[in-house]
């Protein structure tokens, strides 16, 4: 007997309840693991609290979830070790049950004001008493906070546990209002805490930590997402070592991500890892503009990945591997890198370290058919695996570096080349009276282009070479996160964007349309 998936819509609970976490947790709690919850994708839902997924499919359909204003709470007296009630300035209106929370000492570091929050994400409020001023927590504090410290609000905006799915969702992490404190210990968007499940159609934007985060995933899935302006990392892995099955990151479009990685800790990467994580696929990917690395932190326990088919453009490295003492666990073994493509690429880095009391070294290493536009390759501290075809044009006197390490190597090509970003020397010229974009090559250097890719805010990747690929009322502004392009002689750059201007009717333009319009009317009552 096959039992059927029920469907439940949030939107019928709304007559039964106030604010938007109450109605979609209602719609939730009516469901069972398996079920489809539907939102409605008109709306804009601002929930107090993070939404909690059992087992069931959160279906979008387009709807925005927002994260709500940070808050501005300072404690009024020390907080100390063992404490469970925080005494503060005001108690915040839309604070709810087992809200996360963390306190922060405010110090006097002018680029990272706000220092470390709690550890381990924070605690949960039991109660508060508005009159009194004081909010308890569920369990007590580890850590002694000053009096003047600051209270901020921390949940993810949703979140799973043994599983659940999230599909055609905007997640808007609404950073404007939420950026004096971030860590990349909470504060998620999507966080899939055990269990499979899937992230799939969804737009990530103005994200003030981590966009998603898997622990201990088993066979998860977070394809054909757009991530953009984040200050963290798109994607957060940890302990997929104690799950089952592959977890994938595929397909998915990412611009300008890892903005602020200094400040919240633990982001040097588009893809980051933490603790021991294990069966990561990593392929067909589009990033564009970021300053770390396209996977970082890599070197905490890492076995099986394959990184494969990605495209990226103004990165700093494909990679960047710092080999750490992971215990008794053994070496970092099983890694293929293969068929990326990396245009301003910046430092591909595979580094080795000794420790006194043990050496670890990677091992199974392999880089195949890999592209290298304008960057270095150095691997270090490997013990066996290989380098079999890679393509590197670079400035530098010696691009490649393979040291300490046992590999083959074969198929590597170096060319020498500087020069080559020639950002603004191709434009798109958008006419508001056609609804056209074309385009002006004669700055280039070549006086034409290989192939351009136009980044859409609706996720979508455009690639051609011609204006007539081009859909015309295309908002060469609004409508395009990032614009690049390429010649044969591997010249790159950011396209210009131009709105050509409609010019102004001339006072003889004027004057001759209406001496012309008159005579048309005399004509008429003749």
């Amino acid at each position: 007997m096959v039992l059927l998936n029920a469907d439940f819509h949030v939107e019928d609970y709304r007559s039964q309840h106030v604010t938007d976490y109450e109605t979609i947790t209602a719609a939730i709690d009516a469901a069972s693991p398996g079920d489809n919850i539907h939102f409605d994708g008109s709306r804009l839902y601002s929930p107090t609290k993070r939404i909690d997924l059992y087992g069931e499919t959160a279906l979008g359909h387009g709807a925005t979830i927002r994260r709500p204003d940070e808050w501005n709470v300072v404690t009024t007296q020390p907080a100390n070790i063992g404490d469970t009630v925080v005494h503060v300035d005001t108690v915040p209106n839309d604070i709810v049950y087992r809200n996360q929370l963390t306190l922060v000492e405010y110090g006097a570091d002018a680029e990272r004001p706000f220092r470390d929050g709690m550890e381990k994400g924070g605690k949960h409020v039991q109660s508060w008493d508005s009159v009194g001023q004081t909010i308890e927590f569920q369990t007590p504090i580890a850590e002694a906070f000053p009096a003047g410290s600051s209270v901020f609000r921390v949940d993810s905006l949703m979140t799973t546990f043994g599983g659940g799915s999230a599909d055609d969702f905007v997640f808007d992490g609404n950073r404007a209002d939420n950026d004096s404190h971030i860590s990349w210990i909470y504060g998620h968007s999507f966080l899939s805490w055990t269990g499979d499940g899937s992230v799939t159609n969804s737009i990530f934007k103005n994200q003030p930590g981590q966009a998603v985060y898997i622990f201990s995933g088993s066979n998860f899935q977070v394809e054909n997402n757009l991530f953009h302006d984040l200050n963290l990392s798109a994607m957060h892995y940890s302990s997929t070592y104690q799950g089952t099955g592959t977890v994938d990151f595929n397909s998915n479009v990412i611009v300008r991500s890892n903005e602020q990685a200094d400040r919240g800790g633990h982001s040097q990467g588009v893809v980051t890892v933490s603790y021991r994580n294990e069966r990561i696929r990593v392929h067909d990917n589009v990033v564009v503009d970021v300053d770390r690395p396209f996977v970082g932190n890599f070197g905490f326990d890492v076995r099986d990945w394959v990184v494969s088919g990605n495209q990226l453009y103004n990165v700093n490295g494909l990679v960047l591997g710092k080999l750490v003492d992971n215990g008794d666990d053994g070496d970092p073994t099983g890694f293929l890198f293969e068929d990326n493509y990396c245009q301003d690429c910046g430092a591909t880095e595979i580094l080795g370290r000794d420790y006194a009391a043990v050496v670890r070294q990677w091992q199974d290493m392999h880089f195949r058919n890999n592209e290298i536009l304008d960057g270095t390759f150095l691997v270090e501290g490997v013990a066996s695996g290989s380098i079999d075809g890679l393509n590197i044009t670079s400035c530098d006197v010696n691009p490649v570096t393979v040291r300490d390490s046992t590999i083959s190597i074969s198929g590597v090509s170096t060319t020498a080349a500087c020069d080559l970003t020639h950002d603004d020397q191709a434009e798109l010229i958008y006419d508001p009276v056609t609804g056209q974009v074309t385009l002006d090559l004669a700055q280039t250097p070549t006086g034409g282009i290989s192939e351009a890719l136009l980044l859409l805010a609706n996720g979508s990747v455009i690639s051609f070479v011609d204006s007539v690929d081009i859909p015309s009322g295309l908002n060469i502004e609004a409508d395009v996160l990032a614009a690049r392009w390429t010649d044969a002689a591997d010249n790159y750059g950011n396209f210009r964007r131009t709105y050509r201007t409609v010019p102004e009717p001339s006072c003889f333009f004027l004057i001759t349309s209406a001496f012309a319009l008159l005579m048309i009317f005399k004509r008429g009552f003749l």
